[in-house]
């Protein structure tokens, strides 16, 4: 099975046109397949062999299988996917090395326009247990979805807003499930009815966890190494004795999530209207401003100012989503279909002190929409013209307010074709884009940027195929970097932003070549980014307030790397069969030039391999895998280095059956060697292990 997409002709369908049915309860093949999955791959239909771009999607039993607490945790283990991990409650996807303002988090095709790009520490507003799917589109994806798409795109589908009527009826499914390592408690449940052209959907989810069990101490050897030797250079013996063991402090959770919607779905039109209520209140572990680096020449900070303050803050989010969905059939000659999709977002934030005291209170109300318009076959090209338009004001009201209000408006126009070219298929894309930045003082901002991408999909001999896609893409620096001027507490820095910073351009060119060989399923993905101004915080060496001073700057820099998958076949069979899934990833980051030598990127992912031996019977399925992360040594300066480390999960479900009715008990078990794993992409690495060996015992079910 080819498992590539096209980016930008995928992107289109599933801002507009894929229809989310309930995910599967099992499937027997262990990971859901591109048939098995309601996603139009291109507005012209084409094969996934005839296009250029790959995608990851996790739906169905693979999805069931790796759903975690936040949205980064459940996509993690997807080759050229890693986390940025502030804790169990907050981890936001990073694709190829690139995170943050650079990857664009989408809720049915439309931003989640919430604060989770701004600070490492703020929550994704997306609740993964309501998903059918989760799309991963890896490489640039400006030409659809602006600048913030730089690195990709992660779209989560929660079939809310349905363009295809169902049967008369109704679906109900749920789950259940409960866990040792932080005493975790889940339930679910999702209602689907359909009567003639009417859709209505219900869903919501509740999640409880206490603070999460660690193996060993919550710093890192390498910190406490660093801490031992200053104190003995200043000739005092470090006291480790009120190290925190066994218990990640502050690290519990509490989400709740509702929505529901109406939809009507005509011959020629097509209207919906969802609402949808998020909320979690969560610990910040680690302590804000707790054991950071020293640096040359600072004064020390006061512990007991910042530390001990701040080592039990918790966020509150409150968040209200209601997207609206239109779309028209041939509404006028040559346009054989409009859709619009909009969404509206009031989203809040409070930083509560161990007092009960706000301290900081993070505002972001923001509008998104888009009309699409899918042309009529034109001179051999199909495809789509698009309109998007974005709002946003933010504000930060507090202590920790190190950025100003600031309010961002966007318009863009992009366009997407495909065509035919011999056996392969060609797609050109472009984007004009303009984003103004007007802060409640100093220098307004705007920014005029283009995007071009190119793709070429070519089927070989005997099954194989290869892409070839090349983009050129610009960006708008992000808020913080224009307006940033304070202690940054969740990251334990003073930030500085520049109001003079420019746009930044990449070129990306990347090959996918896939295929069968005998029972062997391959895929192998190579590319290289070069930027020019590439935007990032560098280490000054000095300290503002007890604080490591970070300038936002801007120079080049060049990202590559590779990834793979191998799907080896090893038994198939009515009563069982046996498959083990090989992967792998590489990225290497490097600043083409340093002031002081050191051309290291901060927080770029360690490499990885791992395997699955996966099996499926017609009442049973699971997994056992593996993966090494490797030891990651190119770190900047001021930087520690990360050791590798081993993660051992594995999952086993008894599925069951009464008519149409299924269901399934679960049990699930993570880092069963009970590893002290520190991702090199966190903040709190040194500070925050990953949680310590667990299990979760579950049922879910659909009737």
């Amino acid at each position: 099975m080819s498992l590539r997409l096209s980016l930008l002709s995928s992107a289109i369908v599933l801002a507009s046109t894929a229809q989310a049915a309930p995910a599967p309860v099992h499937s027997p093949d262990g990971e859901a397949t591109l048939e098995e999955i309601r996603v139009y791959a291109t507005p012209v239909r084409a094969r996934s062999d005839e296009v250029a771009q790959p995608v990851e999607i996790l739906s169905g039993e693979a999805l069931a299988r790796q759903l975690g607490a936040n949205l980064g945790d459940t996509v993690a283990r997807l080759p050229g996917i890693q986390t940025s991990y502030f804790g169990p409650a907050v981890g936001r996807p990073i694709i190829r090395g690139l995170a943050d303002a650079r990857v664009k988090i989408l809720q049915d095709g439309v931003g989640v326009l919430d604060a989770s790009s701004t600070s490492g520490d703020h929550a994704v507003a997306v609740e993964p247990f309501l998903a059918d799917q989760i799309e991963i589109l890896k490489g640039p994806a400006t030409v659809l979805y602006g600048s913030g798409a730089l690195g990709g795109v992660v779209n989560t589908v929660t079939g809310r807003l349905p363009e295809q009527a169902g049967e008369d009826g109704y679906a109900l499914r749920g789950e259940v499930r409960g866990g040792d390592v932080a005493d975790e408690r889940t339930a679910l449940l999702r209602f689907d009815g359909a009567k003639g052209p009417w859709q209505f959907h219900l869903d919501g989810v509740m999640r409880d966890t206490d603070d999460f069990d660690i193996p060993g101490a919550t710093e890192s050897a390498a910190m406490i190494a660093e801490e031992v030797a200053e104190a003995a250079e200043a000739g005092e013996v470090l006291d480790l004795s009120d190290l925190e063991r066994g218990t990640l402090p502050n690290s519990s959770l509490d989400t709740e999530a509702l929505s529901g919607s109406l939809n009507w779905l005509g011959e020629r039109v097509q209207v919906g209207l969802s609402v949808e209520r998020f909320q979690t209140e969560y610990g910040l572990p680690g302590g804000h401003a707790h054991h950071e680096e020293e640096h040359a020449g600072e004064e020390p900070h006061d512990e007991a100012a910042h530390g001990e303050e701040e080592g039990g803050v918790r966020i509150n989010l409150d968040q209200t989503r209601v997207d609206a969905h239109l779309a028209l059939l041939a509404p006028f000659p040559g346009v054989e279909q409009l859709r619009l999709r909009v969404a509206d977002v009031d989203y809040r934030h409070v930083e509560v002190e161990p007092t009960g005291a706000v301290g900081t209170r993070f505002e972001n109300d923001g509008l998104e929409a888009r009309l699409e318009l899918l042309n009529a076959p034109l001179a051999g090209f199909t495809g789509a013209l698009g309109l998007q338009l974005e709002d946003k004001s933010f504000s930060a009201e507090g202590e920790e307010a190190f950025v100003i209000p600031v309010d961002r408006e966007a318009m863009a126009l992009f366009a997407y074709q495909a065509r035919a070219l011999g056996q392969g298929q060609l797609e050109l894309g472009a984007r004009l884009e303009t984003v103004d930045y007007d802060p409640s003082q100093g220098v307004s901002r705007d920014f005029d940027l283009f995007s071009l991408s190119a793709g070429y999909a070519q089927p070989l001999a005997e099954g194989w195929s290869f892409a070839v896609q090349a983009d050129v893409a610009e960006r708008a620096p992000e808020l913080e970097a224009l307006y940033s001027d304070g202690a940054h507490l969740a990251t334990q820095t003073f930030e500085v932003g520049d109001d003079t910073l420019g746009e930044e351009r990449a070129m990306n060119v990347s090959l996918t070549v896939d295929g069968t060989l005998g029972e062997v399923e391959l895929r192998a993905s190579t590319y290289l980014t070069e930027f020019s101004d590439f935007l990032y915080l560098e280490d000054q060496g000095i300290a503002v307030e007890g604080f490591p001073l970070r300038q936002w700057t801007q120079d080049d820099a060049r990202f590559y790397g590779a990834e793979g998958e191998a799907l080896v076949h090893l038994l198939e069979g009515d009563a069982l069969s046996l498959d083990l899934r090989l992967t792998g990833d590489w990225v290497r980051a490097r600043l083409d030039s340093a002031a002081d030598g050191n051309r290291e990127l901060p927080r770029i992912p360690a490499a990885r391999l791992g395997g699955a031996l996966e099996f499926a019977t017609p009442r049973w399925g699971g997994e056992l895998s593996a993966q090494r992360y490797f030891d990651q040594d190119d770190v900047p300066t001021f930087a520690l280095p990360t050791d590798g480390f081993w993660m051992v999960n594995a999952y086993v479900a008894r599925h069951f059956e009464r008519g149409e009715q299924h269901g399934e008990v679960f049990l699930r078990g993570r880092n069963l060697l009970n590893e002290e794993a520190r991702l090199a992409t966190s903040f709190l690495k040194d500070l925050a292990p990953l949680p310590g060996r667990g299990f979760e015992l579950g049922l879910r079910f659909a009737l």
